[in-house]
């Protein structure tokens, strides 16, 4: 039996377009979130530009897929209500989600809040 196998890059590179498109993140935001020029971002869409792990981009790749993650537990995987939330603000974090991710500080109080509200369900 032949097995498939992976790179880690293309797993984060998919996992971030499912996440960016559920999120319902431009691909303006995205590319901001991950220090990427808009171009990149469309590469990356394409299948042409897969995402390192090692690299800048792919930790705040790698956040950015928790964030995710840890929303479908708090409001399940409907991509609407991901939308609703990125682009909703929240006093909490004191703006939308979509725009605290903009920077790599505010992308990580976004996971930190996230994953608190996460475990505490």
């Amino acid at each position: 039996m032949e097995t498939e196998q992976f790179d880690e890059a293309s797993v984060l590179t998919k996992s971030v377009i499912r996440a960016a498109d559920s999120m319902g993140l431009s691909d303006a935001e995205l590319a901001s979130a991950l220090g990427l020029k808009v171009a990149e971002v469309h590469s990356i869409f394409s299948g042409s530009f897969p995402i390192e792990t090692e690299s800048t981009p792919g930790r705040l790749a790698l956040q950015l897929v928790r964030i995710y993650l840890a929303l479908c537990t708090l409001v399940g995987p409907d991509a609407r209500l991901l939308d609703t939330w990125t682009h909703s603000h929240n006093e909490a974090l004191g703006a939308e989600p979509a725009n605290r991710i903009q920077t790599p500080d505010g992308m990580s109080q976004v996971l930190s809040y996230v994953e608190a509200m996460s475990q505490a369900t």
